[in-house]
């Protein structure tokens, strides 16, 4: 038997579902997200809950409030970064007030009584079961004994569930539940009725749990929610638009700490836990996506003599089914091109390997790359010396039709004569047949297809400018597919990585003819035996050397994936992982830790004055002199543009972040030799401390960045230390 969960159209019983329906409710008709109509709520917000309900809300001596949903809204607050305050109070008080419009009760039975309240979404489930005498068996079950002395607390949930379904049964009415599992004790009753989790935590708080059963009997289930008055009812509207954007993961760990012997109701069914419960519900309604593949664009992507779908992106799509639960559909029976443009009508969810470029970002909605590709320039041996684009102005080009390649090279290269090919294979054909002067594309898969289709006359003659970075997107209405893959991918350890990487970029090398057979063979004919083995040596030294070419590329392709072509610093999505990997391991030895954001002032100035190639050789200038100013230890990294990142490692409180941080000011405000012309910057310099300011890397990058903003509007070239609101808690 289930109580009616709200009054509002019914919502699925398992409380992860409710919440993840309340999540798409909010979304989709609230029609905001939390940063809208901040207006409506109080500075800061009062949240109340019951003084006495452990594990779920009580006071401490101090007077202070803890609890599950004590900790949840303080989670919500400093993830939406609105300020509430928290009182435990009675529960009489605490309801008189939130009936008032006062107050929001932090965590409200959801019942048919509570008439008067308006409810946000669920943050949670109650059990309604029953705490047995010492003298009875563990198994006795209330739903089937109607004779059984039974104790309550005065209006609590189980008294009602009496008064409504066990109105003939014999019971007490206790004023609090200390004084009823005293009864029980002393065998005044034989039975307590009270939600589960309260049973078992006061029967704990008394030293009563190896005296007394808590049986697996569940009487009814109840949803929680945050409830007020109708009149507030805009305050349970942003409280909803925050909890949609909660992850479940942090939900999950929230009731495993408070409720380690139940199984939460948050449990996002095998997901990343960075899901927030909108985004499981999206999954939830888009089981089916349909996906364009390139058929030949090996190792990224292609279809196998067998007609499945393999490569790189292949293996990140396998990987984001399994870890999303939903269907990838490949569609690959018709030419890329026409696959991309059916994708701008709208008739293909999303394509898995494609390259970013600043006017498709202006049309397309990305994913962060997870794979970075150099390009290279293919031409006939002995035809003519190209080791860079420039010494291709005036030649005959080949570039596939609709690559991104064709887009960059139209804007770079005004002097090139690009001729579109359909294919790769095509393009290299033609050059092969003198058709074209040169091709353009990604090493990797020219690489394979030189040695595929036995074109030795072709060779790499150099690097060209452009690292593909390889990205997936998704169709205009599917935005939120983004960034769950983001989150998807992000969840990946090096490990799994690795493995995709060796997957399709490892050397495989087959060993020859038996020199024993040929020895038998070849013993009557000394001369030739001779040179056979010559003519073997040879071979050996070319593969030994062609293993180490390859070796070496793939390691720069390692590189590469990491690190920032530029400054050689790691790059974001190699700092998120090493910087994860510090907060963890400072979290579990309980060790303080600085972020700093360091924006270039005056940068713009240079690249005016000097030129981008002078900017350019400044910023690297500048990542080599950040790199020696901090300590060995500490994490560098270029965020993109001017703007660099610093995680202060091994134990750094706020007096060595501001020693060091001023250092930095101070080191990158020296002068710089451009050319012939000595010019200087300065630095502004943003400071977020661990844990104090976010116990998350993003927070941090956040707070941090609101600091290094503050440096700048207090002259330039100094530092500030993020300083929360006051109103905050």
């Amino acid at each position: 038997m289930n109580a009616v969960p709200f009054s509002t159209p019914p919502f699925a019983q398992n409380v992860r579902q409710r919440l993840a329906a309340w999540a798409y409710v909010v979304l989709t008709l609230g029609g905001g997200v939390v940063g809208t109509a901040q207006s409506s709520l109080p500075e800061p917000l009062r949240i109340v809950v019951d003084e006495g309900r452990a594990p779920f809300s009580y006071r401490l001596h101090d007077g202070s409030a803890s609890g599950l949903h004590v900790e949840l809204w303080r989670t919500w607050s400093a993830e939406t970064d609105l300020p509430i305050t928290l009182e435990a109070l009675p529960a009489d008080v605490a309801l008189a007030q939130t009936r008032q419009g006062l107050a929001v009760y932090g965590g409200l039975v959801v019942e048919p009584h509570h008439d008067w309240a308006e409810f946000s979404a669920p943050i949670g489930e109650v059990e309604l079961g029953v705490l047995l005498a010492p003298r009875l068996p563990a198994d006795t079950l209330v739903a089937h004994r109607s004779d059984l002395a039974l104790g309550v607390v005065a209006g609590s949930v189980g008294q009602r569930w009496l008064d409504r379904e066990r109105a003939e049964m014999p019971r007490s009415t206790f004023p609090t539940l200390e004084t009823a599992l005293y009864a029980l004790l002393a065998e005044e009753i034989e039975a307590v009725l009270g939600l589960r989790s309260s049973l078992a935590a006061e029967a704990s708080r008394l030293q009563l749990s190896p005296t007394l059963h808590l049986t697996s009997e569940v009487l009814e289930t109840y949803a929680v929610a945050a409830a007020t008055h109708g009149s507030k009812r805009s305050w349970l509207d942003r409280l909803d638009q925050g909890l949609a954007t909660l992850p479940l993961g942090t939900l999950a760990h929230l009731e495993q700490r408070w409720l380690p012997h139940r199984q939460p109701p948050f449990g996002g069914e095998g997901r990343p836990a960075a899901l927030t419960l909108a985004e499981q519900r999206w999954l939830d309604e888009h089981p089916v996506l349909d996906i364009g593949v390139d058929t030949a664009w090996y190792p990224f992507e292609f279809v196998d003599d067998r007609g499945e779908f393999q490569g790189i992106s292949a293996s990140y799509v396998d990987y984001a089914s399994e870890s999303l639960g939903i269907e990838f559909r490949p569609h690959f029976d018709r030419p890329w091109t026409q696959l991309f443009d059916e994708f701008k009508a709208g008739d293909l969810d999303m394509l898995t390997a494609v390259v970013a470029t600043e006017e498709r970002a202006l049309r397309l909605h990305f994913t962060e790359p997870y794979f970075v590709a150099p390009t290279v320039i293919v031409t006939r041996k002995n035809a003519f010396y190209a080791e860079s684009m420039e010494g291709l102005t005036g030649r005959r080009v080949g570039l596939v039709r609709g690559f991104a390649i064709v887009e960059l090279v139209t804007r770079d290269y005004p002097g090139i004569e690009i001729v579109l090919v359909d294919t790769i294979v095509d393009g290299l054909e033609q050059l092969d047949r003198g058709e074209l002067d040169a091709y353009v594309g990604t090493l990797s898969v020219v690489n394979y297809e030189l040695q595929r289709h036995k074109l030795g006359n072709l060779l790499v003659a150099g690097f060209s400018p452009y690292q593909f970075q390889i990205s997936m997107t998704v169709r205009d209405g599917l935005e939120p597919l983004a960034t769950i893959l983001d989150k998807t991918f992000a969840s990946m350890d090096e490990r799994q990585r690795a493995a995709i990487v060796n997957d399709w970029l490892a050397i495989h090398v087959q060993t020859g003819a038996d020199l024993g057979a040929v020895l038998v063979v070849a013993v009557p004919l000394l001369g030739l035996l001779v040179a056979i083995i010559l003519i073997i040596g040879r071979f050996n030294r070319n593969l030994q050397r062609e293993i180490a070419r390859r070796v070496e590329v793939e390691r720069e392709l390692e590189h590469l994936a990491g690190h920032d072509e530029l400054t050689g610093l790691p790059n974001r999505r190699l700092f998120d992982e090493l910087s994860e990997q510090a907060l963890r391991v400072a979290t579990r030895q309980g060790h303080p830790q600085a972020l700093l954001i360091v924006d270039i002032d005056g940068f713009k100035k240079v690249n005016d004055s000097f030129g981008h190639p002078a900017g350019d050789r400044l910023l690297a200038e500048l990542a080599g002199r950040l790199s020696a100013t901090v300590r060995r230890s500490d994490i560098v990294a270029r965020l993109g543009g001017d703007e660099f990142v610093v995680l202060l490692d091994d134990s750094c409180d706020r007096p060595a972040a501001e020693r060091l941080a001023s250092l930095v000011v101070d080191r990158l405000s020296e002068p710089f030799r451009i050319d012939e012309t000595t010019t200087r910057i300065g630095a502004s310099v943003g400071i977020a401390l661990f844990p104090e300011h976010g116990a998350v890397l993003s927070k941090l990058i956040r707070h941090a960045d609101a600091a290094m903003y503050e440096a700048k509007r207090s002259g330039k070239s100094t530092f500030r230390v993020f300083e929360p609101s006051p109103t905050a808690p």
